[in-house]
């Protein structure tokens, strides 16, 4: 019915649910509102939202799975009826699954009195999921993770753009010191077999319809070698170690021999092939006759 007492206030960044009911050519059909000039619903869903500040919010149903219309109403926070508030005077939207949707946009006032009613259903009785995402209309934030980082040469670094307040269809394109990276048009940046050429800072630029934002640059270091791991020794076990700062790496390969003239013959035997990693914990084999032995670690097998 059109009966909202348990609407949600504070509802503002999008409600996903099911459109339960089907009352359309029912007898109480008649009493369903009628939304962007005549469109009938069927059960409609409804959630009402306040604002502190002035905003150009935008209404999207993209990802609804059934045909779906969506409007907004204004009224008094504590309305009870479809009776008791005003459709606002701007165009609402339909949405049919696979078609590029419609927008809605309105700008709100803040007032602890008003608030906006949100409805969404489905056209003619539609029965499935829907859904309203509701966002500032505003050029997106972004942030990269990590800020900064350090890799081997030979070894995978991944970049990844964390986006904030947005919507609407996002834009991406990385750059290198300035300069965009042919290709580089997704969240995120994975950079195999790095090599001195792509030491430099990085940033990312996210467009949306209302804007562009350039996030701030992020540092890779490429280094030529594998940095010195640390040893420790717990419970009479000694450990390899990374250190807090280890670098991305390629494939790394732990080898051991017994003396030093092995050492320098070359004879080394192979204790273990790591993948590709950002830490590790290794326990060292060592036998209490030996008087002393000798570790290598090194990039790839």
């Amino acid at each position: 019915g059109n009966d909202f007492a348990s609407v949600v206030v504070g509802l503002a960044r999008g409600y996903i649910g099911k459109v339960i009911g089907n009352t359309a050519g029912s007898a109480g059909a008649s009493e369903i509102p009628s939304h962007c000039y005549s469109v009938k619903g069927g059960h409609p869903q409804w959630c009402a939202v306040q604002y502190d500040t002035t905003n150009l919010m935008e209404v999207s149903v993209a990802g609804s799975l059934i045909p779906t219309v969506c409007a907004v109403y204004q009224g008094f926070a504590d309305a009870l009826t479809l009776e008791e508030l005003f459709p606002l005077p701007l165009d609402c939207v339909t949405n049919s699954p696979g078609t590029d949707p419609r927008l809605l946009r309105f700008v709100t006032v803040p007032n602890t009195n008003f608030a906006y009613f949100i409805v969404v259903d489905g056209i003619n009785g539609a029965q499935g999921q829907v859904q309203v995402s509701i966002s500032p209309a505003v050029a997106p934030g972004v942030e990269v993770n990590p800020s900064s980082n350090s890799a081997i040469q030979g070894g995978k670094i991944v970049f990844d753009a964390a986006v904030t307040n947005f919507v609407g269809r996002l834009a991406f394109q990385w750059q290198l010191n300035g300069t965009n990276l042919p290709g580089a048009t997704n969240a995120l940046l994975v950079l195999n077999h790095v090599d001195p050429s792509m030491d430099g800072l990085y940033t990312v630029k996210v467009t949306n319809n209302y804007g562009s934002t350039l996030s701030s640059a992020n540092r890779l270091q490429v280094l030529a070698s594998i940095p010195a791991p640390r040893i420790t020794q717990t419970n009479g076990i000694l450990y390899l170690q990374s250190g807090s700062d280890w670098p991305s790496s390629p494939e790394l390969q732990l080898r051991s021999v017994a003396t030093l003239q092995q050492a320098r013959a070359g004879l080394w035997v192979v204790l273990t092939n790591l993948p590709p990693t950002n830490s590790f914990n290794l326990p060292l084999p060592r036998s209490p006759e030996e008087p002393e032995r000798f570790y290598q670690l090194s990039a790839g097998p």
